[in-house]
């Protein structure tokens, strides 16, 4: 169950000769998407909840909204977590994102990952400029509940499409401010 990411709009018409507006299909996929939330707000962890309703988070003239991001960088990392004489392993993922403004990150960590898939598209758009490949601007975004009841959020870039499904989803964004050098530099 998906709702606003592009082959959701796309896979609203029904055929080619029916000529429905991109924005009118996205406008009633939005508002599906908003009543899935609240009718899931006790289902989905109250961190992910927030992240997905934040007013900013699909606002474009918010800086810290995700649409138009670019990708500085992700991680995985194993953590082991001694219970008794076991010791535990849990997988998490953090991205830090420049935010589309290029004003500050957007950190996003996912706790204990249950699932992902990050995935390429095999024709890719590549500027003149850039050597190799990359993201490109993250285009649109959804968090939502797996069949399992974990929480999946997934991602599409100009480039490549990702899925992650995880436990919970931890954000915070860090605005840069201006040194006196008049150099940008990240608020810490």
């Amino acid at each position: 169950m998906v709702f606003i990411l592009s082959k959701d709009i796309v896979s609203y018409k029904k055929n080619e000769s029916e000529n429905y507006e991109d924005f009118e299909i996205f406008k009633i996929q939005w508002l599906n998407y908003q009543k899935y939330l609240k009718s899931n707000k006790e289902k989905i962890p109250s961190s992910a909840y927030d992240f997905a309703t934040a007013e900013w988070h699909y606002n474009t003239m918010d800086a810290r909204c995700l649409h138009d991001s670019w990708l500085e960088e992700y991680r995985f990392g194993e953590v082991s977590e001694s219970q008794g004489k076991f010791k535990l392993k849990s997988t998490k993922m953090y991205l830090k994102l420049l935010g589309a403004y290029h004003n500050g990150y957007l950190k996003i960590h996912y706790k204990n990952l249950k699932e992902y898939s990050l995935k390429s598209n095999r024709d890719f758009f590549a500027p003149v400029d850039f050597k190799g490949f990359v993201h490109h601007d993250l285009l649109h975004d959804e968090v939502r509940l797996s069949e399992s009841g974990f929480v999946i959020h997934e991602i599409e870039w100009v480039n490549a499409n990702w899925i992650i499904e995880c436990e919970d989803i931890f954000y915070e964004w860090i605005p840069f401010i201006k040194d006196q050098s008049n150099d940008m530099t990240p608020f810490l």
